[in-house]
């Protein structure tokens, strides 16, 4: 099977609403940030996600991407910010190359 088929089997599978095995809380937290940033738009963040987790692949990347795109509204209603505003200092991977594409 090709990689661009692993990663859409795997972001649908996810966005399904299947929470992959290997989705961590740290993933849907950084995800949450990264759309309060407005850094990129959301289809884009995979490479973001990568480039924070490092022992993430491409294909689990997407998986933990469909899983918080379908949960996003769910998890919202039951979490509260405490603060609206992205985290003040932190760092996008230096470069833009390969992001948002």
């Amino acid at each position: 099977m090709s990689t661009r088929i692993d990663m859409r089997d795997s972001f649908a599978a996810g966005n399904r609403g299947e929470r992959p095995d290997y989705c961590e809380e740290a993933h849907l937290d950084y995800l949450d940030w990264l759309r309060e940033s407005g850094a990129t738009n959301m289809f884009g963040a995979r490479p973001y996600l990568m480039a924070e987790f490092p022992d993430l692949t491409a294909a689990d990347a997407a998986g933990v991407l469909g899983y918080w795109m379908k949960s996003f509204g769910e998890r919202r209603a039951v979490q509260q910010p405490t603060d609206p505003e992205p985290e003040a200092g932190r760092e996008f991977p230096a470069g833009d190359e390969g992001y948002g594409q």
